[in-house]
């Protein structure tokens, strides 16, 4: 599993564009999860299917979830601009199907997330 907090932005609000945090490079090129269609749930349940892109850019390889195809609506109403995600990328062993869970992490965990140390984005 590969686990990582993305701040919702305007950007992905309207692209359906997420950047995933470099320190992820190595798990998601170890996880065997690039270059196919996987199922992304929104926290209301909505499903899309998304996939992984890899590009270079000025300071190197890059990746971002990109959704494919758009739900009616595109993104659900429920994700406003500042809300923190946590992105969930699980491949069971031995399986071939992909999966992206997004869940809204709560202000009171944010607080716990702050008080052990951990840096929101």
């Amino acid at each position: 599993m590969i686990q990582f907090l993305f701040r919702v932005r305007k950007a992905f609000l309207e692209t359906g564009k997420m950047t995933i945090p470099r320190e992820r490079n190595p798990a998601l090129e170890e996880a065997d999860v690039l270059d196919r269609d996987m199922e992304l749930t929104f926290p209301d349940g909505t499903r899309a299917t998304a996939y992984i892109y890899h590009g270079r850019s000025s300071y190197g390889l890059y990746y971002q979830i990109r959704i494919r195809a758009k739900p009616s609506g595109y993104v659900p109403a429920d994700l406003t601009i500042g809300q923190l995600l946590s992105v969930r990328i699980t491949r069971e062993v031995g399986s071939m199907p992909v999966r992206i869970r997004l869940s809204i992490v709560s202000p009171e965990d944010q607080e716990f997330l702050r008080q052990l140390g951990i840096r929101l984005p």
